[in-house]
């Protein structure tokens, strides 16, 4: 039975804490999955940002450390066997690390069957894009990638994607503005630990877990 006499915590409650996060480009690592040359690298570093070149990728613990991943679509995931390449190499990282922020980059042109991976990606781009329009890219993706609002928005679509029930996204919802707003992680922590059995999908799993923890971390950041 609902609980009609709970505090209502809304999303907009903790707008202001994606602003008030202070992030430097060179914090931010980011990885670059390209098996030819990455234009624009050198101009990009210049600009401070934390940019590492992998020609392809064998073991998806190596992206551990990434917030903020760029790959290729052709030539790159050749060692995960899929004729998908790259396309397949995003899905694998989605799965396992969905709070990192993915953008997919090509030259190429794709048949319809690709647009279920882009769709995976949270910003897909041509490779003709010049310095400046990188420089915007990569500036949005350090930004969203610590804005708890962005970040559960993410979390939300993988659970509505895998068939949970309304009610224990919203229940998740509430415990994680309220863990900002009392800079107490242990709220979320709670509802997490109680909705573990919720569905057998690996993927909601490491959602649940993924953004418990970059709650934790955040909040840790906040009062200190």
């Amino acid at each position: 039975m609902l609980n009609i006499f709970k505090k209502h915590y809304k999303l907009e409650d903790i707008s202001f804490i994606g602003n008030s996060v202070q992030i430097n480009r060179s914090s931010i690592k980011i990885a670059v999955i390209e098996d030819n040359i990455f234009e624009n690298l050198e101009q990009l570093r210049t600009h401070n940002f934390n940019i590492t070149i992998f020609s392809d990728i064998e073991n998806l613990n190596t992206l551990l450390d990434f917030e903020v991943i760029i790959s290729d679509i052709r030539g790159v995931g050749k060692h995960f066997g899929s004729k998908l390449e790259g396309a397949h190499l995003i899905q694998e990282i989605h799965n396992k690390y969905p709070n990192k922020y993915l953008i997919a980059y090509s030259a190429s042109t794709f048949n319809p069957t690709y647009n279920q991976y882009f769709k995976l990606c949270d910003e897909t781009k041509r490779k003709s894009g010049d310095v400046n329009d990188w420089v915007k890219s990569l500036d949005s993706a350090i930004k969203n990638i610590k804005d708890p609002l962005y970040q559960w928005e993410k979390t939300r679509q993988i659970l509505i994607k895998n068939r949970v029930a309304i009610d224990v996204i919203s229940n998740l919802e509430r415990a994680y503005i309220k863990s900002f707003l009392k800079k107490k992680s242990k709220y979320l922590i709670k509802e997490a630990e109680e909705s573990k059995s919720i569905s057998d999908s690996p993927v909601v799993k490491i959602a649940i877990e993924s953004i418990t923890s970059f709650s934790a971390s955040l909040i840790s950041n906040l009062i200190k």
